[in-house]
């Protein structure tokens, strides 16, 4: 993963860092990766494939028993495979989750996210609804610095990465002894764009 210097996002990056509303602090930071692997991106990708198929296979094993076997397991079997992104016996799926892992990776190169599993990342089927969410969260920023904030924010954006053209994914992170940056934080939330995820990736987080 390459990062990609984006000059209409320099001045976000500079207004979300370390912003005081009252008790708490606003941390927030966007960035733009090229998606070609090279180096240490091209073995994560190629041992974390083998890792998936491997599972995915015994998983088959595992589903083909149960189903031999007329019982209440079969539901829950079925049930454990609804994962958001997609199930990681399809190619396209193992290849999503190794990008978003990769953008993490690159993002925040202190921590490890290879361990992440599909069921950590959740597809929004809504923009409007994350474009809300965002704005929300940045409201306190507007009412003490400038009412013009937010739609310059988004301009700049779209600018670097269309919104609209990508698939958007929320990183849930595992509250429960997870050690990443965004599991101390009293409130954490990060999107991740991607255009077909082959050129480009945009992560952005937002924590206080």
């Amino acid at each position: 993963m390459k990062y990609l210097e984006e000059k209409t996002l320099s001045w976000a990056n500079a207004a979300l860092n370390e912003f005081c509303v009252g008790d708490r602090v606003i941390n927030g930071r966007l960035e733009c990766f090229s998606c070609k692997k090279a180096g240490q991106d091209k073995k994560l990708a190629k041992s974390l494939e083998l890792l998936y198929q491997s599972s995915s296979n015994s998983n088959d094993v595992v589903e083909q028993q149960q189903n031999s076997t007329p019982s209440s397991n079969c539901a829950t079997v079925a049930a454990s495979n609804n994962i958001s992104i997609g199930n990681l016996a399809d190619s396209n799926t193992r290849k999503l989750l190794i990008n978003l892992i990769s953008t993490m990776n690159a993002s925040f190169p202190d921590y490890d996210f290879s361990d992440l599993k599909p069921e950590q990342f959740h597809k929004e089927v809504d923009m409007r609804m994350v474009v809300n969410a965002i704005n929300t969260q940045l409201a306190e920023i507007v009412e003490m610095d400038n009412v013009g904030f937010l739609e310059k924010l988004w301009e700049s954006i779209v600018a670097a990465i269309a919104p609209t053209d990508c698939e958007v994914y929320t990183y849930i992170p595992d509250m429960d002894g997870c050690s990443d940056p965004f599991s101390d934080g009293t409130f954490t939330t990060s999107y991740f764009r991607g255009v077909d995820f082959e050129t480009a990736a945009g992560a952005a987080d937002f924590g206080r």
